[in-house]
């Protein structure tokens, strides 16, 4: 009875949100004030008109690489070879801090969380959502992927991807979704959540050299995208697509690049 009783409250609670952001949603004239505050936000990035992935480049010289970089990220992974990496997880829980970017919903992570990749510890800084999903799986996309960022002391990066294909209600979702703002604001929490339920069971990954999805696409990322997706509800699927609008970039072309299909024996 305690188990049904708490799926209807997350059920009523996730509903509550999907009705607001709706409501949220409306489009809203633009007077000539809220103009010129964007022509003010001078570097601000988007992911459509003007300032989208097109033009990115244009926006600050920074962000060169978003035009003329040749390892650029998401890819399409459609060829593979059997590659041998070691990749280890040893995560911890952490607080609940929630925003709203204005481009996509993204947590950061305590520190603690680390991830050894062929012998370099990467900690987990924070995770972000993309809808549809950013890389293709053989042509094919999934209607959500999470990015789990990772620094190591030397200041490179690994990020690491998980798919969702709609199913049954996701259980890591749950504890913070009802959560994410609806403006564009961080929010603090107190209790915790733990990026260890996120995974699939299997984890296979695919391995490549790449770049950051958003600006400045900066390069030498390196990447494990998850080959097994996980299970997300329509409802959290809509509630994230309504937060985060469309927030993909297009694919970027592979060039010489080679993406490696790596069997996770370990099991972590």
């Amino acid at each position: 009875m305690i188990y049904l009783a708490r799926n209807r409250f997350l059920e009523q609670a996730t509903g509550m949100v999907l009705i607001a952001l709706l409501a949220a949603c409306q489009p809203t004239p633009k007077n000539d004030k809220n103009a010129e505050l964007d022509e003010l936000e001078f570097y601000t990035w988007k992911y459509s008109g003007n300032r989208g992935p097109d033009n990115w480049a244009l926006i600050h010289k920074e962000y060169h690489a978003c035009a003329d970089g040749q390892y650029q990220s998401p890819i399409n992974i459609k060829d593979s070879y059997s590659g041998a990496h070691e990749i280890n997880f040893d995560y911890s829980s952490s607080h609940e801090v929630i925003e709203n970017t204005g481009n996509m919903v993204e947590l950061k992570y305590d520190s603690g969380s680390v991830v050894n990749f062929d012998g370099t510890d990467y900690q987990l800084i924070k995770f972000h959502f993309h809808t549809p999903s950013e890389h293709h799986i053989f042509g094919e996309k999934y209607p959500l992927e999470v990015h789990l960022v990772h620094r190591s002391i030397d200041t490179t990066y690994l990020v690491i991807g998980v798919f969702f294909e709609k199913g049954a209600e996701n259980k890591f979702l749950s504890k913070f979704i009802v959560d994410a703002p609806q403006e564009v604001e961080e929010k603090r929490y107190n209790k915790d959540i733990n990026i260890n339920q996120l995974f699939p069971s299997l984890r296979n990954y695919f391995y490549y050299q790449g770049s950051f999805t958003t600006p400045p696409c900066t390069e030498g990322v390196r990447w494990v995208m998850m080959e097994n997706p996980v299970k997300a509800s329509a409802l959290q699927i809509r509630v994230l697509e309504l937060l985060d609008s469309e927030n993909s970039r297009p694919l970027q072309e592979i060039h010489d690049r080679i993406v490696e299909h790596v069997i996770n024996k370990s099991g972590d």
